[in-house]
This record gives structure tokens, C-alpha cells and sequence, in this order.
């Protein structure tokens, strides 16, 4: 989870370039147009067939709805801050894991305290650019509540089917997905220009990259720990702000990302038992 949250980061970095030119919409399918074709490379030689149908279902629809609330916010939102305010899925999950996948799932006592302090700190992240009339921060926030739901049903689909195979299917039904937003929303398809080609093959390397990692953590260990793990993605993300667009973090930044990504290494120290890892 911790070289996924460096792809993830990677990831954004580019969507913010593209984001220049190209609708949420259009940067997903662009990015399943890519990425597909080489998850069906890397998936040669095993079933294509998904195990758990509902979960995948759960999965791709709560993670197409992150994916695009994501790249809206990545237009308008740091690195550091977009990282930050992700660092309240955690918190999320240590909620809704166990009422979703069964006690084993739970992080121990004091979760409704370790939710409050987390939102607390995503408060004072995206109150500033509430403040001046900005919504990329509610988009933040809006992508984090539906990435936290399909972070749950990966590790429900962890037990029973290969991460090839899941990310495979994800991508290539995001793009589907994609595809009938621009329907709707543009009422027909352009190509992105020659100069962005090279930025959004990078967008669907990282994802396709940070999936596939993200896919096995959760095969191997509880949803919560796991999802915890991803608070290093601020710390890349500040490396990637100061050496690609030369931001530094404010002080609300600052101080939110603190009770963040406390509430998250909280939930770390308070693991109880080992898990065993499920079969992919």
C-alpha cells in the first residue's frame, strides 16, 4: 500500500496536467482506452471470470463515482491538500468495514472518536476554499466517501479472485462508464491533443500500477490496516507540489493534515491481532 500511495500520487500529478484540457469524464476514459489493453496482457493465462459478481459490482460502480469526483478536485486542489483530505478514508472504513464484512474486520473501541477528530481535520482542509467560493474541496470529500465504499469491496473480492483479473474488469468498466458520461454530458467524443498523449499514457501506467498493488494489500490483510498504511501519500505528495508546481502547503493545510493523518496512524497502533492472509 505504501509504493500504491507513490503511484497514486504519480498518478495525480499528470491528471492535473491533462486536467488542463480534458472533462473528469474524459480523463477516465482516456485512461481505460490505455490501460486496458495492458491489464488483458498482464491477466494471459487466467480466467477472466469474476468470482464474486456482487462485489465487483459494488467496486466498480463506488469506484468510478471517487475516480471522478477525483479528478474534478485535482483541478482546483494541491497535491498535499488533495492526499490529506484522502487520508480520511481510513477513518471511513474503520467505521463501515465491520458492519460490511463482519467483526473481524474491526479496528477496536474508540472509532467514533478517531472519526470525529479525522473529519475535524478535513474541516479545516476544505473550509478555507469553501471560504472563497471553491467546491474542489466538497468534490474531495465526496470521492473519499465513495473510495472508502470501494475499498471495502476489494477486500471482500480479495478472498476470491486474482487482482489481475479485478483491475482488468475495473479499468475496462470505468471506460464503458466514462464513455456514457461524455454521452450525456457532451453529446459526442474528441481526441485528446498530441501534447497530452504522453501525460495520460503516465496517468494509466500509475493507475494500473497503484491498483494492482492496492488490489493485493487488501487480499493479504484487513481493510483497515491496509487503508492506513496509504499515509505516506502526503509526504509524496509534498515532494511532487515543491519539485513539479512549486507549492507549499498553507498552514490550514498544515494543521488539518495533522489531525488527519494522526487519526489514521491511530488506527495503526490500535491493531489487536494478526490476520491471515486470504487466497488470490
Amino acid at each position: 500500500m505504501l509504493a500504491a500511495s507513490l503511484a497514486f500520487v504519480t498518478m495525480t500529478a499528470l491528471v492535473k496536467i491533462v486536467r488542463s484540457e480534458l472533462s473528469g469524464f474524459e480523463v477516465v476514459l482516456w485512461r481505460g482506452v490505455i490501460s486496458t489493453p495492458l491489464l488483458f496482457v498482464l491477466a494471459r493465462g487466467q480466467s477472466l471470470r469474476i468470482q464474486n459478481r456482487r462485489a465487483f459490482a459494488w467496486r466498480l460502480l463506488f469506484g468510478f463515482s471517487a475516480m471522478v469526483g477525483y479528478a474534478v478536485a485535482a483541478r482546483g486542489l494541491s497535491l498535499v491538500d488533495l492526499n490529506l483530505i484522502g487520508k480520511l478514508r481510513p477513518v471511513i472504513i474503520a467505521i463501515a468495514a465491520p458492519l460490511v464484512l463482519g467483526r473481524r474486520e474491526r479496528a477496536g473501541t474508540g472509532e467514533w472518536l478517531i472519526l470525529a477528530i479525522g473529519f475535524a481535520g478535513c474541516a479545516l482542509l476544505i473550509g478555507p476554499n469553501l471560504a472563497v467560493g471553491s467546491l474542489y474541496g466538497l468534490w474531495a470529500l465526496f470521492s473519499v466517501v465513495f473510495s472508502a465504499g470501494a475499498h471495502i469491496a476489494l477486500r471482500k473480492l480479495g478472498a476470491t479472485d486474482a487482482a489481475r483479473v479485478i483491475v482488468f474488469w475495473f479499468h475496462g468498466g470505468v471506460a464503458a462508464l466514462a464513455a456514457l458520461g461524455i454521452l450525456v454530458t457532451h453529446g459526442g467524443f474528441r481526441l485528446p491533443s498530441p501534447s497530452l498523449w504522453p501525460a495520460l499514457a503516465g496517468v494509466a501506467l500509475a493507475a494500473t500500477a497503484g491498483q494492482l498493488l492496492m488490489t493485493r494489500a487488501y487480499a493479504l490483510d484487513k481493510a483497515t490496516v491496509v487503508a492506513a498504511a496509504s499515509y505516506a501519500g502526503p509526504v509524496w505528495s509534498l515532494i511532487g507540489d515543491l519539485l513539479i508546481f512549486g507549492l507549499v502547503p498553507t498552514a490550514w493545510a498544515i494543521a488539518g493534515g495533522a489531525l488527519v493523518i494522526g487519526s489514521s496512524l491511530w488506527l495503526v497502533l490500535r491493531r489487536q491481532e494478526p490476520v491471515t492472509p486470504s487466497a488470490v
